[in-house]
């Protein structure tokens, strides 16, 4: 094509010289090692220190405020998505690890939900996530949910934490009670101040759990 501009050169030619661009992300590099697995190691030993779990998911809750600031919610926290940083798992097993959260293929942008009343909190494909640790309302079908499931979830890993848990089978079953409208027997076994924030985390009624910024300040 003709340049009107008197250079002669053609609008091919010009974008043929042009420096090409290429889009990466940097993420900071984790080993292979999560949360599931400092469990596992643990499961000898007995549950973490109070204290310890408690400093865990409040790291955790701290990086799930951020995101919820976003727009965005996880769908999909469990133990198995909370990368160890490599600095952390070389410390005594005792000590609470530096956890990052991860895999967030499953995550979704809905906008600041700040309850069930909310007209931000949108219906999304149910079912999605890994049941065991997902909130009541992300397993009925067409229920609306928003932030507070993730907040829902984090209780779960919270209660893993700090509660001796043998078997999958059991956890299943402890999973199942708390779920239900009375979850004290499943938090018998739980430190004080790890069942109180549990039973907030785990309530039924979406609005009535904290946010994620309230466990992060309660932790």
């Amino acid at each position: 094509g003709f340049d009107a501009f008197g250079g002669g050169s053609s609008a091919g030619s010009a974008a043929s010289e042009a420096p090409e661009r290429e889009l990466f992300l940097q993420m900071e590099l984790c080993g292979e090692r999560t949360l599931r697995d400092w469990i596992d190691d643990r499961c000898d030993a007995g549950a973490a220190r109070a204290d310890a779990a408690l400093r865990v998911i409040g790291a955790v809750a701290a990086g799930l405020d951020h995101v919820h600031s976003r727009d965005v919610i996880h769908r999909d926290l469990k133990p198995e998505n909370l990368l160890l940083r490599e600095a952390s798992v070389e410390e005594a097993s005792d000590a609470p690890p530096d956890v990052v959260i991860a895999d967030f293929g499953l995550s979704k942008e809905v906008g600041q939900v700040s309850g069930e009343d909310s007209p931000l909190a949108r219906n999304h494909t149910t079912g999605v996530g890994t049941a065991s640790y997902a909130a009541p309302e992300q397993l009925a079908k067409g229920a609306a949910y928003g932030a507070p499931a993730d907040v829902f979830s984090l209780g779960l890993v919270l209660f893993e934490l700090a509660t001796p848990l043998g078997t999958a089978m059991e956890r299943a079953k402890a999973f199942q009670a708390l779920r239900s409208r009375d979850p004290a027997p499943a938090l018998r076994d739980a430190p004080p101040a790890v069942a109180a924030l549990v039973r907030r985390c785990c309530a039924l009624r979406p609005a009535d759990r904290p946010t994620a910024a309230e466990v992060a300040a309660a932790a």
